[in-house]
């Protein structure tokens, strides 16, 4: 974040709007949603969705059992973060750069110097970030609008393409259906 003044001594961001936070609220309940749906049945092993509260944004992991040491280690949350293979799968409000709220993809190792491709399989309004080195699909309606299929088609589809670009290899059996019943909703 851009402050850095400790919490109990900043006099500057006192105030509360419980009809933003009841908003943000909805948001990340939305994703948490949507990427608990597209995680559940995933046959790899994962973390389950979550608020990471050093980024303020609800996600997912999936890793692969590959060493990948993250190669700064004087950024402390990455060194910590970034060890092995894995496919990050996230959700967040927006930024100075990204007006809207904001599902991403980012593969670890970062994908460098190269655009990945986004076909028709994903949703309308996918595109790959070469500078932030993450798959991006901005949701422009209001909560109540959002699509939760077409959020999962998203996750699948940069999932994929991820898949693609870490070269893991025997990962077919990550979508095949766990031989049990549906869920009843």
């Amino acid at each position: 974040m851009a402050h850095t003044t400790p919490f109990e001594e900043d006099q500057n961001h006192h105030h509360y709007s419980e009809s933003v936070a009841s908003q943000i609220l909805n948001w990340f309940q939305f994703a948490w949603d949507a990427e608990q749906q597209f995680i559940a049945p995933f046959r790899q092993r994962k973390v389950y969705p979550g608020l990471f509260w050093g980024t303020f944004d609800v996600s997912c992991i999936i890793i692969y059992n590959e060493l990948e040491d993250f190669p700064d280690d004087s950024k402390v949350i990455e060194r910590a973060a970034f060890d092995e293979h894995m496919i990050e799968f996230g959700f967040w409000l927006g930024d100075d750069t990204i007006e809207n709220p904001c599902f991403f993809t980012l593969p670890y190792p970062f994908v460098d110097g190269v655009e990945l491709e986004v076909d028709d399989t994903f949703p309308t309004g996918s595109y790959f970030n070469s500078k932030m080195a993450e798959y991006l699909y901005e949701i422009k309606s209001e909560v109540s609008q959002a699509d939760t299929d077409e959020t999962i088609r998203f996750l699948e589809a940069s999932c994929k393409k991820s898949l693609e670009y870490l070269k893991w290899q025997e990962t077919q059996h990550f979508f095949e259906e766990l031989k049990m019943d549906k869920n009843k909703k």
